[in-house]
């Protein structure tokens, strides 16, 4: 919207008294006030306009907002990317942040289900705020990286990548080959990539640092967009305990099928 477009309240004349002495072609007589109040009405009605296209220009930009931060459990994301431009400073628009989410597996418990790494706002996952300090774990994608891969680990070791370990198993684990450990955010690899049917490997989504390079644009493909639901494999298993039959139900993971 043109703030220099906006139409100006026209100025006019004061009312005076009116007698009906005065010539009908005055001005100020009876016989002219329709033209005065019609001026009033068309001023007016220039001012409801102006207000309703600034409401609309208004509405337009929440809606942009909503579009960019909103935020769901895991959601990767660039809290800078709504402000880059073709100058935006190196790394930043290649910084990536992933929401708190939590992994239920077999049960809900949120003390010991959230994930080590992530910028652990689990608890507020669907408001649109940033951490404080906004930053908090910033995995930086490498450049002209076509598939840099985010995921869950549940293994229980500890990473850099996890500023503050707690009473949690899960660790967010962050490479473009995930089946090979390194130093950084891969400490194990992903064992039997890309397969995630042992319940140890949750596939968040990945970055793209190539496609866009020359306009200073990460583009993000988002896989899991909510959090993490799994139930491990169960069997049934019936033991003889000091002359009772005891039968137990036992949680696993498939690892392999092969005949017998």
């Amino acid at each position: 919207m043109n703030i220099s477009t906006l139409a100006p309240i026209k100025n006019l004349s004061k009312p005076s008294e009116m007698s009906p002495l005065r010539s009908p072609r005055d001005n100020d007589s009876l016989y002219k006030q329709w033209s005065y109040i019609a001026e009033i009405a068309n001023n007016d009605n220039k001012i409801i306009q102006t207000v309703n296209q600034i409401i609309r220009e208004l509405n337009r930009f929440e809606s942009s907002l909503g579009q960019d931060f909103g935020f769901e459990p895991f959601q990767i994301y660039n809290s800078l990317q709504v402000f880059s431009t073709a100058s935006a400073p190196d790394p930043a628009w290649r910084n990536a942040q992933v929401r708190g989410g939590y992994v239920y597996i077999n049960n809900f418990n949120n003390t010991n289900s959230y994930v080590n790494g992530t910028d652990r706002m689990e608890q507020y996952a669907y408001n649109n705020i940033l951490p404080n300090p906004p930053y908090y774990n910033t995995y930086t994608v490498p450049t002209n990286t076509p598939n840099y891969y985010f995921w869950v680990e549940n293994s229980g070791s500890l990473s850099y990548s996890a500023s503050i370990a707690g009473s949690s198993s899960f660790y967010l684990r962050a490479s473009a080959t995930p089946q090979t450990p390194d130093g950084l955010y891969n400490p194990n690899g992903w064992q039997g990539w890309p397969s995630s049917s042992s319940g140890t490997y949750f596939l968040l989504g990945w970055c793209d640092t190539s496609s866009s390079a020359d306009k200073y644009l990460m583009r993000i493909r988002q896989v899991q967009v909510g959090d993490i639901l799994f139930a491990a494999p169960t069997f049934t298993a019936s033991v003889c305990e000091n002359g009772n039959l005891s039968t137990y139900q036992i949680y696993g993971s498939l690892l392999s099928t092969g005949s017998v």
